[in-house]
């Protein structure tokens, strides 16, 4: 797939389908094996005919996650008072005039003084996320092109943070930088 998180996706998916049918499973009908493949294999061919598919799915999960919070759900309603799905309102905010690059710098010092405070390792929060040291090194230092809403999240929780804190702390440098630029 060249794509590890969305092979994870998937595996997950097919073996989360396969939990909630294990009562319907007749073992004589054939290998289970070669059913979870033949799943596997048609959620791959799905995600090729459609690559937006999981960054909307990905979105929807970060606005789910965040709907019990007061902000989530503030955030939801002006979607919906306005009329926006969710990729109009993503279409919103890549109109409008963001450097890419600020952000990464602003997510990069939030990340890095949050660890600092809790005076977590990078090591540490290496092996909390699962992600590679090399990733945690580009995140602090702003040179990270994207971070996907589900790797902000782990990462909050790695730090033992909600990720609404974690994304007010990065509100605030990327204002900052912004401000100074």
């Amino acid at each position: 797939m060249q794509d590890d998180r969305a092979a994870e996706d998937i595996v997950r998916e097919v073996f989360l389908d396969a939990f909630r049918a294990v009562n319907q499973f007749n073992r004589y009908c054939g290998n289970v094996r070669l059913r979870l493949l033949q799943y596997a294999y048609q959620r791959i061919m799905n995600r090729r005919k459609d690559p937006q598919e999981t960054e909307r799915k990905e979105l929807q999960l970060f606005e789910d996650e965040i709907i019990g919070k007061s902000i989530g759900k503030t955030l939801k309603d002006i979607r919906v008072q306005k009329g926006l799905s969710i990729d109009e309102a993503v279409e919103g905010v890549e109109s409008t005039n963001i450097d890419p690059k600020q952000m990464s710098r602003a997510l990069g010092l939030a990340i890095k003084q949050s660890r600092e405070e809790r005076s977590i390792s990078r090591q540490e929060l290496t092996h909390k996320t699962g992600f590679p040291l090399r990733k945690i090194i580009e995140l602090e230092r702003g040179l990270a092109d994207r971070l996907p809403v589900t790797d902000f999240i782990r990462i909050s929780y790695a730090l033992g943070m909600s990720p609404e804190a974690l994304g007010t702390r990065f509100h605030k440098f990327h204002q900052n930088i912004r401000g100074g630029m």
